[in-house]
């Protein structure tokens, strides 16, 4: 299987919400680094798209490969949906590079603005973040607590 497609089957799996098809083009080795998670290895990136496509609500996705090498490629992607926790939407643009080895991601890598996504979902709920150098780090903190109850609670789709 080439990269391209590897690529774009494991989006059309996001869009279905389908975890276990996403998680099966991972490595089992892969690292995953984005704004709102910070870096996640192995199983802990399989539990946070396992995570997302469970507790999402109201949602679609759009993407489109923009370029792709022989062990690289990069896509655009823009999700929508109802940000569970305070019941508002959100429309996140994100940039994506992939890594892939052996028909497997080894390495993803999304980059969006955080604060328009957080003003989008928390809307007021941002304030408790203090000032924005702090924001990140409150973010990725909440996230990756978020994700080890998860993981504490449910086995993983394989």
């Amino acid at each position: 299987m080439n990269n391209e497609t590897i690529v774009k089957n494991f989006f059309e799996a996001f869009q279905k919400l389908d975890s276990k098809t996403m998680n099966s083009f991972l490595a089992k080795n892969i690292s995953f680094d984005d704004p709102a998670f910070g870096k996640l290895n192995g199983d802990e990136v399989k539990y946070m798209w396992q995570f997302l496509t469970k507790n999402a609500k109201n949602f679609s996705l759009e993407f489109e490969i923009i370029s792709t090498t022989k062990n690289k490629l990069e896509a655009k992607w823009t999700a929508h949906y109802t940000f569970s926790a305070t019941g508002n939407k959100v429309v996140n643009n994100v940039s994506s590079s992939f890594k892939i080895k052996n028909d497997k991601i080894t390495n993803h890598k999304d980059e969006f603005d955080l604060k328009k996504w957080a003003k989008q979902a928390l809307g007021k709920a941002i304030g408790i973040f203090g000032p924005s150098f702090l924001l990140k780090k409150g973010i990725q903190a909440q996230s990756k607590q978020l994700l080890k109850k998860y993981m504490s609670k449910n086995e993983l789709l394989e």
